[in-house]
């Protein structure tokens, strides 16, 4: 179970992290990660990765999202719910939908747009 002092430590190591040595700040956040779920220790890296907080949990989205991604943004493909191989969802539209059991990946993106709620991606 997470309880607030995990993830306290894990945010002053997030926040320190420039501020530590490389291995300082893995080791913090080792230790924070290894105390919480999977389901967050997911959440807090792709924080790392991503440089900013999750966004909120919604109930259903119910339209199409077409948010244009940036070259080197992270995005996702979901061979499960993809429609054709070149179908990708952004990175909030990823956390904010159910994919467990899935067969996806994480990639940098050379440049696109999401496909989230377009019935035709």
């Amino acid at each position: 179970m997470t309880d607030d002092s995990s993830d306290a430590r894990f945010e002053r190591a997030l926040s320190a992290r420039s501020e530590l040595a490389p291995d300082e700040a893995v080791a913090l956040a080792r230790l924070s990660l290894e105390e919480l779920s999977i389901d967050r220790a997911l959440e807090r890296c792709s924080q790392l990765i991503c440089g900013r907080p999750a966004p909120p949990k919604t109930a259903a989205p119910s339209s199409v999202c077409g948010l244009v991604w940036k070259t080197g943004d992270i995005v996702y493909h979901c061979r499960t719910c993809g429609m054709d191989p070149s179908c990708a969802i952004c990175h909030d539209c990823f956390l904010n939908s159910d994919h467990t059991g899935h067969d996806f990946w994480m990639f940098s993106s050379g440049g696109g747009c999401c496909d989230c709620g377009d019935v035709e991606a």
